[in-house]
Order: structure tokens, then C-alpha cells, then sequence
């Protein structure tokens, strides 16, 4: 996704199913701690 100069809204689909894929593939996500947030 490519924009202009100007301020515009851009819209995207994210296939989650392949979000989660490259995220387990992050071995950093796996050390998290969510209950510290």
C-alpha cells in the first residue's frame, strides 16, 4: 500500500491465519509475559 503526500485513509484485509503463522515463527513471542502489561 502506497500513499500520496496528502493525508488519506488507507484500508487493508489481514489474513490472520498468516499472522499467526510468521508470529510463531518469532521466537520472542514465546518469552513473552502478557500478565505484566
Amino acid at each position: 500500500i502506497e500513499g500520496g503526500e496528502e493525508e488519506v485513509l488507507l484500508t487493508a484485509e489481514v489474513d490472520l491465519a498468516q499472522v499467526e503463522e510468521v508470529r510463531a515463527r518469532i521466537p520472542v513471542f514465546a518469552d513473552r509475559r502478557e500478565e505484566l502489561y
